[in-house]
Protein backbone atom coordinates (compact mmCIF):
# COMPACT_ATOMS: atom_id res chain seq x y z
CA UNK A 1 0.00 0.00 0.00
CA UNK A 2 2.90 2.33 0.59
CA UNK A 3 4.17 2.02 -2.96
CA UNK A 4 1.10 3.64 -4.50
CA UNK A 5 1.50 7.08 -2.89
CA UNK A 6 5.16 7.21 -3.93
CA UNK A 7 4.24 6.33 -7.51
CA UNK A 8 1.49 8.96 -7.44
CA UNK A 9 3.97 11.62 -6.19
CA UNK A 10 6.44 10.63 -8.91
CA UNK A 11 3.72 10.86 -11.53
CA UNK A 12 2.69 14.28 -10.20
CA UNK A 13 6.30 15.50 -10.44
CA UNK A 14 6.56 14.18 -14.00
CA UNK A 15 3.26 15.84 -14.92
CA UNK A 16 4.44 19.16 -13.53
CA UNK A 17 7.75 18.86 -15.44
CA UNK A 18 5.89 18.02 -18.66
CA UNK A 19 3.56 20.96 -18.07
CA UNK A 20 6.48 23.37 -17.68
CA UNK A 21 8.13 21.96 -20.80
CA UNK A 22 4.88 22.33 -22.78
CA UNK A 23 4.48 25.92 -21.62
CA UNK A 24 8.07 26.77 -22.65
CA UNK A 25 7.52 25.03 -26.00
CA UNK A 26 4.36 27.09 -26.52
CA UNK A 27 6.26 30.27 -25.76
CA UNK A 28 9.02 29.30 -28.23
CA UNK A 29 6.41 28.41 -30.84
CA UNK A 30 4.73 31.78 -30.42
CA UNK A 31 8.10 33.55 -30.71
CA UNK A 32 8.97 31.55 -33.83
CA UNK A 33 5.55 32.39 -35.28
CA UNK A 34 6.13 36.11 -34.67
CA UNK A 35 9.57 35.91 -36.22
CA UNK A 36 8.24 34.06 -39.25
CA UNK A 37 5.50 36.66 -39.73
CA UNK A 38 8.10 39.47 -39.45
CA UNK A 39 10.32 37.70 -41.97
CA UNK A 40 7.37 37.37 -44.36
CA UNK A 41 6.64 41.08 -44.00
CA UNK A 42 10.30 41.96 -44.66
CA UNK A 43 10.36 39.64 -47.66
CA UNK A 44 7.26 41.31 -49.10
CA UNK A 45 8.77 44.77 -48.49
CA UNK A 46 12.03 43.70 -50.16
CA UNK A 47 10.04 42.32 -53.09
CA UNK A 48 8.20 45.64 -53.47
CA UNK A 49 11.45 47.56 -53.26
CA UNK A 50 13.11 45.33 -55.82
CA UNK A 51 10.19 45.81 -58.21
CA UNK A 52 10.34 49.60 -57.67
CA UNK A 53 14.11 49.58 -58.29
CA UNK A 54 13.58 47.62 -61.50
CA UNK A 55 11.00 50.16 -62.65
CA UNK A 56 13.33 53.06 -61.80
CA UNK A 57 16.29 51.45 -63.57
CA UNK A 58 14.18 50.88 -66.67
CA UNK A 59 12.95 54.49 -66.57
CA UNK A 60 16.53 55.74 -66.14
CA UNK A 61 17.61 53.64 -69.09
CA UNK A 62 14.82 55.15 -71.21
CA UNK A 63 15.76 58.67 -70.12
CA UNK A 64 19.42 58.03 -70.87
CA UNK A 65 18.58 56.76 -74.34
CA UNK A 66 16.37 59.82 -74.93
CA UNK A 67 19.18 62.11 -73.76
CA UNK A 68 21.61 60.40 -76.11
CA UNK A 69 19.19 60.91 -78.99
CA UNK A 70 18.78 64.60 -78.11
CA UNK A 71 22.55 65.03 -77.80
CA UNK A 72 23.10 63.46 -81.20
CA UNK A 73 20.41 65.69 -82.69
CA UNK A 74 21.96 68.80 -81.11
CA UNK A 75 25.52 67.95 -82.14
CA UNK A 76 25.38 69.67 -85.60
CA UNK A 77 23.78 72.74 -84.02
CA UNK A 78 26.53 72.85 -81.38
CA UNK A 79 29.21 72.57 -84.05
CA UNK A 80 27.57 75.39 -86.01
CA UNK A 81 27.39 77.52 -82.85
CA UNK A 82 31.08 76.87 -82.15
CA UNK A 83 31.98 77.92 -85.68
CA UNK A 84 29.90 81.10 -85.35
CA UNK A 85 31.45 81.90 -81.97
CA UNK A 86 34.98 81.47 -83.31
CA UNK A 87 34.11 83.62 -86.31
CA UNK A 88 32.72 86.31 -83.98
CA UNK A 89 35.93 86.22 -81.92
CA UNK A 90 37.93 86.75 -85.10
CA UNK A 91 35.74 89.65 -86.22
CA UNK A 92 37.50 93.08 -86.24
CA UNK A 93 34.68 94.72 -84.29
CA UNK A 94 35.01 92.14 -81.53
CA UNK A 95 38.75 92.70 -81.33
CA UNK A 96 38.18 96.45 -81.31
CA UNK A 97 35.68 96.07 -78.47
CA UNK A 98 38.16 94.00 -76.49
CA UNK A 99 40.88 96.62 -77.08
CA UNK A 100 38.51 99.37 -75.92
CA UNK A 101 37.69 97.34 -72.83
CA UNK A 102 41.39 96.98 -72.03
CA UNK A 103 41.91 100.71 -72.51
CA UNK A 104 38.96 101.52 -70.26
CA UNK A 105 40.32 99.26 -67.55
CA UNK A 106 43.74 100.88 -67.83
CA UNK A 107 42.15 104.34 -67.60
CA UNK A 108 40.18 103.26 -64.54
CA UNK A 109 43.35 102.04 -62.87
CA UNK A 110 45.13 105.30 -63.75
CA UNK A 111 42.23 107.36 -62.40
CA UNK A 112 42.28 105.43 -59.14
CA UNK A 113 46.02 105.98 -58.80
CA UNK A 114 45.66 109.72 -59.50
CA UNK A 115 42.84 109.95 -56.97
CA UNK A 116 45.19 108.48 -54.38
CA UNK A 117 48.01 110.92 -55.31
CA UNK A 118 46.50 114.14 -56.71
CA UNK A 119 49.73 116.15 -56.42
CA UNK A 120 51.81 114.07 -58.81
CA UNK A 121 51.65 111.58 -61.63
CA UNK A 122 49.77 108.38 -61.04
CA UNK A 123 52.27 106.23 -59.17
CA UNK A 124 51.47 103.22 -57.10
CA UNK A 125 51.76 103.88 -53.33
CA UNK A 126 54.55 101.31 -52.95
CA UNK A 127 56.52 102.88 -55.82
CA UNK A 128 56.05 106.29 -54.25
CA UNK A 129 57.33 104.90 -50.97
CA UNK A 130 60.36 103.47 -52.74
CA UNK A 131 61.36 106.71 -54.48
CA UNK A 132 63.48 108.12 -51.60
CA UNK A 133 65.35 104.81 -51.47
CA UNK A 134 65.93 104.88 -55.24
CA UNK A 135 67.27 108.40 -55.03
CA UNK A 136 69.48 107.41 -52.11
CA UNK A 137 71.02 104.60 -54.13
CA UNK A 138 72.90 106.99 -56.46
CA UNK A 139 73.77 110.13 -54.50
CA UNK A 140 76.93 110.68 -56.59
CA UNK A 141 75.22 110.66 -60.01
CA UNK A 142 75.11 114.41 -60.31
CA UNK A 143 78.65 114.75 -58.99
CA UNK A 144 79.92 112.29 -61.60
CA UNK A 145 78.49 114.23 -64.53
CA UNK A 146 78.30 117.96 -63.84
CA UNK A 147 78.74 118.76 -67.55
CA UNK A 148 75.78 116.73 -68.76
CA UNK A 149 73.40 119.63 -68.79
CA UNK A 150 76.02 121.88 -70.38
CA UNK A 151 76.41 119.38 -73.20
CA UNK A 152 72.64 119.03 -73.71
CA UNK A 153 70.88 122.20 -72.59
CA UNK A 154 67.83 121.64 -74.80
CA UNK A 155 67.08 118.04 -73.79
CA UNK A 156 66.72 115.88 -70.73
CA UNK A 157 69.72 114.51 -68.87
CA UNK A 158 70.98 111.23 -70.29
CA UNK A 159 71.78 108.16 -68.29
CA UNK A 160 75.55 107.71 -67.67
CA UNK A 161 75.68 104.44 -69.60
CA UNK A 162 73.87 105.94 -72.61
CA UNK A 163 76.14 108.98 -72.45
CA UNK A 164 79.23 106.77 -72.42
CA UNK A 165 77.93 104.88 -75.46
CA UNK A 166 77.42 107.96 -77.62
CA UNK A 167 81.03 108.29 -78.87
CA UNK A 168 81.03 104.62 -79.83
CA UNK A 169 77.79 105.02 -81.77
CA UNK A 170 79.19 108.00 -83.62
CA UNK A 171 82.41 106.14 -84.32
CA UNK A 172 80.56 103.30 -86.03
CA UNK A 173 79.83 105.36 -89.16
CA UNK A 174 82.28 108.22 -89.47
CA UNK A 175 81.58 108.58 -93.22
CA UNK A 176 77.83 109.06 -92.92
CA UNK A 177 77.83 112.81 -92.81
CA UNK A 178 80.61 113.04 -95.42
CA UNK A 179 78.47 111.03 -97.83
CA UNK A 180 75.37 113.18 -97.31
CA UNK A 181 76.16 116.72 -96.29
CA UNK A 182 73.00 118.33 -97.76
CA UNK A 183 70.34 115.98 -96.46
CA UNK A 184 69.40 113.80 -93.50
CA UNK A 185 71.79 111.11 -92.43
CA UNK A 186 71.15 107.78 -94.18
CA UNK A 187 72.49 104.36 -93.52
CA UNK A 188 75.16 103.20 -96.08
CA UNK A 189 72.94 100.35 -97.28
CA UNK A 190 70.09 102.78 -97.93
CA UNK A 191 72.50 105.03 -99.81
CA UNK A 192 73.70 102.13 -101.97
CA UNK A 193 70.11 101.22 -102.79
CA UNK A 194 69.33 104.80 -103.79
CA UNK A 195 72.44 104.98 -106.01
CA UNK A 196 71.51 101.73 -107.73
CA UNK A 197 68.02 103.03 -108.36
CA UNK A 198 69.39 106.28 -109.88
CA UNK A 199 71.84 104.40 -112.11
CA UNK A 200 69.12 102.08 -113.36
CA UNK A 201 66.91 105.03 -114.30
CA UNK A 202 69.81 106.75 -116.10
CA UNK A 203 70.69 103.68 -118.20
CA UNK A 204 67.13 103.15 -119.41
CA UNK A 205 66.48 104.42 -123.00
Amino acid sequence: MSALPRQREALDRQRKVLHRQRKSLDRHRKVLHRHRKALDRHRKVLHRHRKALDRHSKALHRHRKALDRHRKALHPQREALDRHRKALHRHPLHRQRKALHRQRKALDRQRKRKALHPQRKGLHPQRKALQPQRKALDPQRKALHPQRKALHPQRKVLHPQRKSLQPQRKALHPQRKALHPQRKVLHPQQKNAMLKKKNSTKCSP
